[in-house]
């Protein structure tokens, strides 16, 4: 299995397939800006100043949830913004990401293991949509931690997502935590979700549904965190509740231990605060969040705006977005064919339809260029990877794999933050023999950048493994794999662990500590279910017992031996002699037969 493919999700507002009409290329003299901000790029063809307030609105919420919470805000995984300046130039992506046409939609959030796409209606009424503040705190959360509740994930997304700002510069008034209008009706109109179940509740669960984030599910996870975020004698207990979850304990000691009381008791209150007049929120200023000078916006050229509207448009799902993408990057190479990015773009698309042959030639043609563009590395290393498949079984980097390997070398150069670069150059070495060494390296560098990486984690386990480093493999696997709930991927990983065990016994057969050794290879033989890990073990153990009973049996040879018994010798090495397969024992055997054949002969002889 492709350790990168077995874990490749893509999630975003995606509904039932309609057919779309084709998207238009944007107009000859049609002006878009562009602009860098951090881990922020941005597209837009919206004016200056309203492409300015909105990204300012993204930074000053991604500061204040960084500021109020020990959230990591500052990944380094690209997001894209795409702002749009009607409804008009913004439909017809809008309908392609979703698939539904639908005017009161006028933001949307999509995310890949390789970074985020956010677009935006920059005229809409009521400003930037709450999904994307909804979801940029998922992603907040998923680059710090994981395995948290659902209810907690959810909630706190939601009540992040009325992020308001007014004013600008330090006399902004900054607003979080706003009650959410329709969250507090339905919940006075329907019955609670006994928290009993709420607690429980995972993403298999009937009343969960991400996408669609309507009732009692969302509305009472919101409700619960606004509940416990506000209140000065609740604060503290959630807080314990969600150390002693990521620690492992048990639902049930989490809850009592950190709460104090019943589910019944915690669920009368909150009933009691979803019916109260009003509610509280945060309220900060500019200064208090900090604010920042963002850069001039600059003119986008023509193949600039057509190249990245078509990674927009080769990021979302169906024929139809594809067919689009590939006449606006085809339109891109005409506009300017030096521009390295449109064939990478193209070869990545080509590469995802199944045209490996002209996906090779594009990307050939991108690299050809010298760009000094990151991704144009990456692009093409990453579709190498993803169409390779060690089937688990493990040999040299084959030329491929090494071509990978130099191009992700170079896209780590050029952008040294770079998460996704440094996993997938770490997956180079999960994926073949050799030193596991400038793997781990990479993969440590990569989850440092951004934790929430469950390729890059199970990547990094397998080569602590196969490096002999078992405790580290372990507590990997316990602190950052447990907590997904992913039960393949962790099947997979405890394998590895499995593994490194074999390797440690291993280490002890050869030091000759047998003692040692067999107890442990019956142990980890008892707790395996993988079929090749057993006949390893037991192919073991049967040789090193072989071995030991060999061993013994020469023993006795040469105790009976210096009794004289040179006849009873004899025929003791006789007996084993058949059964070793070690040549250096066997030599040694033969000899020590030989030895014997001539003293008893000697003794014979004295006899006569």
């Amino acid at each position: 299995m492709n350790p990168r493919r077995a874990v490749t999700a893509i999630a975003g507002a995606l509904f039932s397939v309609m057919p779309l009409l084709a998207v238009d290329l944007p107009r000859e003299k049609e002006k878009w800006i562009a602009m860098q901000v951090d881990e922020f790029d941005v597209a837009s063809n919206a004016s200056d100043w309203k492409t300015s307030e909105i990204v300012g609105q993204i930074l000053q919420m991604r500061e204040a949830v960084g500021k109020v919470t020990q959230l990591k805000v500052r990944a380094t995984l690209p997001t894209r913004v795409y702002i749009f300046a009607s409804e008009a130039s913004f439909a017809p992506y809008r309908n392609l990401v979703t698939q539904r046409k639908n005017a009161a939609i006028n933001g949307a959030f999509l995310s890949n293991r390789d970074g985020n796409t956010i677009l935006i209606q920059s005229d809409a009424t009521g400003g930037v949509d709450r999904i994307v503040f909804h979801e940029l705190t998922h992603y907040f959360v998923r680059n710090t931690t994981t395995g948290i509740p659902l209810w907690f994930n959810e909630g706190i997304a939601e009540y992040y997502s009325t992020f308001s700002t007014s004013g600008s510069g330090s006399g902004a008034e900054i607003r979080l935590g706003r009650p959410i209008v329709e969250h507090v009706l339905w919940l006075r109109q329907h019955p609670l979700i006994p928290l009993r179940e709420l607690f429980a509740m995972d993403e298999k669960s009937p009343a969960y549904s991400e996408w669609s984030r309507q009732g009692v599910f969302y509305a009472e996870s919101w409700a619960l965190v606004h509940y416990l975020m506000l209140s000065p004698e609740r604060h503290g207990q959630l807080a314990a509740f969600l150390d002693l979850r990521a620690a492992h304990r048990p639902l049930e000691t989490a809850f009592t231990t950190a709460f104090h009381e019943s589910y019944e008791d915690l669920e009368r209150d909150l009933r009691g605060y979803v019916h109260r007049a009003a509610f509280q929120y945060m309220r900060y200023t500019g200064a208090d969040i900090g604010t920042r000078q963002l850069p001039k916006a600059v003119a986008m050229s023509r193949a600039e705006v057509l190249v990245s509207l078509g990674h927009l448009l080769a990021w979302t799902r169906g024929n139809a977005a594809d067919a689009d993408a590939e006449r606006f990057l085809l339109a891109a190479v005409e506009a300017d064919p030096r521009v390295a990015l449109a064939h990478a773009e193209l070869g990545r698309l080509y590469a995802k339809s199944g045209r490996g042959a002209e996906a090779d030639a594009a990307f050939d043609r991108a690299t050809s260029l010298g760009s000094s563009n990151p991704a144009v590395y990456f692009y093409q290393a990453e579709t190498i990877l993803d169409r390779v498949d060690t089937n688990g079984v493990l040999g040299p980097p084959t030329p491929e794999l090494l071509k990978a390997r130099r191009l992700l070398i170079r896209a780590t150069e050029l952008a040294p933050a770079s998460a996704p670069a440094w996993s997938a150059l770490g997956a180079t070495y999960a994926m073949s023999e050799g030193d596991p060494g400038p793997g781990i390296v990479a993969l440590e560098m990569s989850l440092s950048l951004a934790a929430g990486q469950k390729d890059a984690v199970f990547n990094l386990i397998q080569l602590y493994a196969r490096a002999g480093r078992r405790d580290e493999a372990a507590r990997t696997t316990e602190d950052l794999l447990v907590p997904t709930g992913d039960r393949e991927l962790l099947d997979r990983a405890r394998d590895a662990l499995v593994w490194a065990d074999v390797q440690y016994i291993r280490k002890l057969v050869e030091a000759n500590k047998l003692d040692e050794a067999i107890p442990l290879a019956k142990s980890v033989l008892g707790r395996t279910t993988n079929p090749e890990i057993r006949t390893n073990l037991e192919s073991l153990i049967n040789g090193v017992e072989g071995t030991r009973a060999v061993t013994e049996t020469l023993r006795k040879a040469i105790d009976a031996a210096n009794d004289g018994k040179y006849a009873e010798a004899i025929a003791m090495v006789d007996a084993v002699l058949p059964r070793i397969t070690d040549a250096e024992m066997q030599a040694y055997a033969t000899k020590f037969r030989a030895e014997l054949v001539a003293a008893e002969a000697k003794a014979k002889g004295r006899k006569k």
